[in-house]
């Protein structure tokens, strides 16, 4: 019985030794994870900036060509 009970706690403990390393692997790829989602949330905030600068160029851009047709007909 007393056996029984040792091979019993030992497998136990090696569950919870294997278990806690699991854990701890998740947890290294849970960081990586999370830096990888802000690295990429950066390039997407970038690139929202840099639509909104080229959208703002294009609108200018659009405005000047309305106004040179308006100056100039025809042209």
């Amino acid at each position: 019985m007393m056996e029984s009970l040792e091979d019993a706690l030992s497998i136990a403990e090696n569950s919870r030794s294997e278990l806690l390393d699991e854990k701890k692997e998740l947890e290294v790829s849970k960081a990586l994870l999370e830096e990888e989602l802000q690295k990429e949330k950066e390039k997407a905030s970038s690139h929202t900036t840099k639509f909104e600068e080229l959208s703002v160029s294009k609108r200018a851009l659009e405005d000047a060509t309305s106004l040179a047709e308006e100056i100039f007909p025809g042209s």
